[in-house]
């Protein structure tokens, strides 16, 4: 209404309304292709192991340990990444 155009509309009003869904749509679909291994299955080469394939191996060889020690790494990865999201949707948020 004040004369900006487009890209200077879409910058300063609509990215920063939509800035907080972004990273929540990012960690949840970041934490559930963390977790999920029925796809990995299906796609991975017989060469890969992610880490949901090597805590799903370890858990069917009955080496409990191992998957535990393998499943605390996924929880402390979701949990950094969970952690830089909330930054930076705080941070985004303040820079409006």
């Amino acid at each position: 209404m004040s004369g900006a155009g487009f890209a200077v509309t879409f910058r300063r009003v609509t990215l920063p309304l939509i800035a907080p869904m972004r990273v929540s749509v990012f960690v949840l679909s970041f934490i559930g292709t963390l977790r999920d291994i029925s796809t990995t299955i299906l796609l991975a080469s017989p060469g890969t192991r992610t880490l949901s394939l090597l805590m799903f191996e370890y858990a069917t060889a009955s080496r409990f340990e191992s998957a535990a020690v393998i499943g605390i790494i996924i929880a402390v990865i979701s949990l950094i990444v969970m952690w830089l999201a909330v930054r930076l949707g705080f941070k985004m948020g303040i820079e409006r």
